[in-house]
């Protein structure tokens, strides 16, 4: 029910985006040209008017993005009539977005709470529970932090930041190989792991292939009318 009634909401907004009750609008422009971001929180205020809502003022903020080497004085947001905070990076769906396009933080955040898990792979070891089972209990709980959103963020993390993440597999590994344990490559080849570098790039190309399929399924749909033609098939058609 409620996402039948949030459904229209910035609908004629140009660039926009909703996940359940989340809700961004970008506005992109060039310094000489007015803003008109304030006019789409407007339009949002009287939306929320006419369906008998209210948008949480306090969750909402503003974050400009400047690709110019001077300062740029960002206009005054209000929504409800209150002023938004301005941020310097803000997290959307689980991932820091930072004004200057750096990942310090979401990087910093993924390595932090990694680390923390990384105990009760140390406590099940003293256990005697299996290697095996250990590596399972990674992949399923831990690793998964460390790739949440990668195929965003990997391809432009400085050498340093990905130092920090491969640390947090090597002592998983060092924990689980214990006296066996000789070299981070020899524990991953034991281990049967691969680097967070190259788990990124296969995440990387499997995102990367998903969209090129879901936009060819779409190019055939569109040519073919409803009649969808199979992946396999369009593959081998070379198309």
């Amino acid at each position: 029910m409620f996402l039948a009634l949030v459904n229209d909401a910035a609908h004629d907004i140009e660039h926009h985006w909703k996940y359940v009750d989340d809700l961004s609008l970008l506005e992109i422009r060039t310094t000489s040209a007015p803003p008109k971001l304030q006019d789409h929180l407007d339009e949002l205020e009287n939306w929320s008017k006419d369906n008998d809502m209210k948008f949480n003022t306090t969750k909402s903020n503003a974050m400009s993005v400047n690709f110019t080497k001077r300062t740029i004085n960002t206009p005054c947001l209000r929504l409800n009539d209150e002023p938004l905070k301005t941020t310097e990076s803000q997290k959307i769906l689980g991932v820091h977005l930072q004004s200057n396009l750096k990942w310090d933080k979401q990087v910093g955040d993924m390595v932090s709470r990694a680390g923390k898990r990384v105990f009760m792979i140390s406590r099940l070891r003293k256990a005697s529970i299996p290697s095996c089972d250990l590596v399972n209990i990674y992949s399923s709980y831990i690793r998964p932090i460390l790739e949440y959103s990668s195929p965003l963020w990997s391809p432009s993390i400085t050498a340093n930041q990905y130092n920090d993440i491969e640390k947090i597999q090597k002592r998983v590994c060092r924990i689980i190989m214990k006296d066996q344990y000789v070299s981070y490559d020899h524990a991953l080849e034991h281990l049967s792991i691969c680097r967070m570098s190259e788990r990124h790039e296969q995440l990387l190309d499997s995102f990367a292939r998903t969209a090129a399929s879901g936009m060819i399924l779409k190019r055939t749909t569109e040519e073919k009318g409803d009649v969808v033609a199979p992946v396999n098939e369009l593959f081998s058609n070379g198309r």
